[in-house]
């Protein structure tokens, strides 16, 4: 054995000779301790000063507190349940045990207690209603009356879900933080409690806690206080406390007893444990930290072994310090907690993105991956707003920011995906800029490509050059059916199909020449290439058919009913912006008719062709018009307002 340790030993034997309320092997959870005898002009003086204050049984008349039952006692005083009658309320009543003779030893520390106590008004501290003396049970103490359980039971009874549901651990550190708060009180008030710890703990029915027991309470202020040097539970001592060295023990002695009671919260053992009163004193003079294991969480560790440090100086300073820091733990938890929701609801949707690769999802999916996201905002925000600046939120701002910039590249919704990048503070990793980059740039050229369609299905450029060509079409086809009614106004049976041919031929030359002289202009756009190609489709196909007819002896309206089916074929085949199905279809049922009525085949060819080409002009000039004015709209669209005069 080392010279340190049997310096500690000797000072461990010398506290254990000054405990003389316990034995050797006193239950580990006994206050220990006697308080300094007074002298008999002190007891007179103490005794004179106390009122009388009568106490006798509930069927004693004219007296304000009847006993009715006893809640408890002490190792020096009995706590009864009394029936105060003037105000109709249930009271506690502490008083000595013993009789007068015992009353030296016991009468000053219940009223020095009861005056600490009573000049503590704190929510946390039980109120004293009274002081006096009876003559028959000496001091009396009366108080307010409190329902409920002790937390040392309370602690037992939660014990088995203490680290396995979160919300059992909270409750008990809010009790903790409670005690806490009474104790900093106390503190400011000069007093120091010296006996923390569960059993002096009462959790009332209604939520209220109350630090109890104020027996050994020490005042530093007050240098008459008949408090012990050395007293306190020994599983639970600060190494002050042990020692007996009064001025050193303050506030960071009851620091230090928090620390022991939340040890107990956390492991179901008090901090200084062994078979013997000596051994729990050794422990408590070495104070060596403590190696909690899992399920205790390590923050609330390190809390306890920093407040049961056995260097003062390296304690919280403060009740109120260690209540603070109990609290930043809950709070970090807690932000950790939906930190871990935020990282699952990101593992799922990162799982999602790696499964689609890319592909388009349908809107369900959409709807669901923003549903994902705005609770992944929400449970970062959430854990800011609880630990505002946490390293760990910042790290999983930027996760779910890259996860949005590739849910809009996966959404081709570059302008998003650009104002996500552009929103991070560091640079996002090189494999999702080369896609922001071929993103853009393949959009880009999609882009360009539906501008070169729209630009090719563009009906304007070309519009008056067909307007002017369809109106020349028509008047040919008007004139030359007016010259050959003027000549032969019957059906034409009788018809020479040369001049058929003659003037059908001179309307195609016309034409084609023209179509030659405008080839350039009119195979710009996709409207003017098909007016193109209906028009030459037109012109070489007329003169072959009366060719082929006149080849096998065909009369003039039967291969007027021939073009008249050609034509209307080709109408329907050649795709134009003109309502050619409608006009293609009449044709057909006209050149039905004329092959079944041969005499109305050319009045039925005349009608279809000159309805057909008024047709193709009307819808020209209209839809000149309706593009005109969505070009009128689109520029009143995009032309920002012109500034109001001052």
């Amino acid at each position: 054995m080392t010279g340190a340790d049997d310096d500690l030993r000797r000072q461990a034997e010398t506290a254990a000779s000054l405990l003389t309320a316990a034995p050797e092997d006193a239950e580990p959870g006994t206050r220990l301790g006697r308080q300094t005898l007074l002298s008999g002009d002190e007891r007179e003086r103490l005794s004179e000063a106390l009122r009388p204050l009568p106490v006798g049984r509930t069927d004693d008349a004219g007296v304000d507190l009847a006993i009715i039952g006893r809640l408890g006692q002490g190792g020096m005083a009995y706590v009864e349940l009394a029936k105060q009658h003037s105000l109709d309320r249930e009271v506690a009543l502490k008083r000595p045990k013993g009789g007068p003779d015992d009353h030296e030893v016991t009468a000053p520390a219940l009223v020095d207690e009861a005056r600490i106590t009573g000049a503590l008004e704190h929510p946390n501290i039980v109120p004293v209603h009274a002081v006096g003396r009876d003559a028959a049970l000496g001091p009396v103490v009366v108080l307010k009356r409190v329902q409920g359980a002790v937390w040392s039971d309370v602690l037992e009874r939660d014990r088995p879900r203490m680290h396995e549901d979160p919300a059992v651990l909270d409750q008990h550190l809010r009790i903790l933080m409670q005690v806490s708060n009474a104790l900093h009180y106390a503190h400011s008030r000069g007093v120091i409690h010296r006996d923390v710890k569960p059993s002096n703990v009462m959790l009332g029915d209604y939520g209220e806690v109350y630090l109890m027991d104020w027996g050994v309470a020490l005042k530093r202020r007050d240098e008459s206080s008949q408090a012990a040097s050395v007293a306190g539970t020994a599983a639970y001592m600060a190494p002050e406390m042990v020692t007996g060295d009064r001025w050193a023990q303050d506030a960071r002695t009851d620091v230090y007893l928090l620390g022991a009671t939340l040890h107990e919260v956390l492991t179901g053992q008090r901090r200084h444990g062994g078979d013997s009163l000596m051994a729990r004193l050794m422990q408590a003079l070495q104070s060596r930290p403590y190696r909690y294991a899992p399920p205790v969480p390590a923050g609330l560790g390190a809390i306890a072994n920093r407040a049961c440090n056995a260097d003062a100086e390296l304690r919280f300073p403060t009740a109120a310090a260690l209540r603070d820091a109990v609290s930043d733990f809950m709070e970090h938890r807690e932000a950790r907690h939906l930190l871990s929701l935020a990282a699952t609801l990101l593992d799922d949707i990162e799982a999602d993105q790696r499964a689609l690769e890319g592909a388009a999802a349908g809107a369900s999916a959409l709807a669901e991956s923003a549903r994902r996201f705005h609770e992944t905002h929400f449970a970062i925000e959430q854990a800011n707003r609880i630990r505002e600046g946490f390293p760990a939120v910042e790290r999983m701002r930027r996760r779910l920011a890259l996860a949005m910039i590739r849910d809009a590249l996966d959404r081709e919704d570059v302008a998003n995906a650009t104002a996500l990048t552009e929103a991070l503070e560091a640079p996002p990793p090189p494999v999702l800029t080369a896609r922001l980059e071929a993103t853009r740039a393949r959009l880009q050229a999609r882009k360009r490509r539906f501008e070169e369609l729209e630009q090719d299905a563009d009906v304007l450029p070309g519009n008056r050059l067909r307007i002017r060509g369809t109106a020349v079409l028509a008047l040919l086809l008007a004139l030359r059916h007016a010259i050959a009614l003027l000549q032969d106004p019957g059906p034409g049976h009788d018809l020479d199909p040369t001049r058929l041919m003659v003037g059908m031929s001179a309307i195609s030359a016309v034409v084609l020449s023209a179509l030659f002289v405008s080839r350039r202009q009119l195979k710009r756009t996709r409207p003017d290439r098909s007016f193109f190609r209906l028009l030459l489709s037109f012109c070489l196909m007329t003169p072959l058919l009366i060719h082929v007819g006149m080849r096998v002896d065909m009369s003039v309206p039967a291969i007027l009913t021939l073009i008249t089916l050609a034509s209307s074929g080709l109408l329907i085949a050649v795709q134009v912006p003109f309502p050619s199905i409608p006009f293609g279809l009449a044709g057909l049922a006209a050149g039905l008719l004329g092959s079944l009525f041969p005499d109305a085949a050319r009045y039925l060819f005349m009608a279809w062709t000159l309805v057909t080409i008024a047709g193709m002009l009307f819808d020209l000039w209209r839809e000149r018009g309706r593009e005109l004015e969505r070009r009128r709209e689109n520029a009143a669209a995009t032309t920002p307002p012109a500034p109001e005069a001052p």
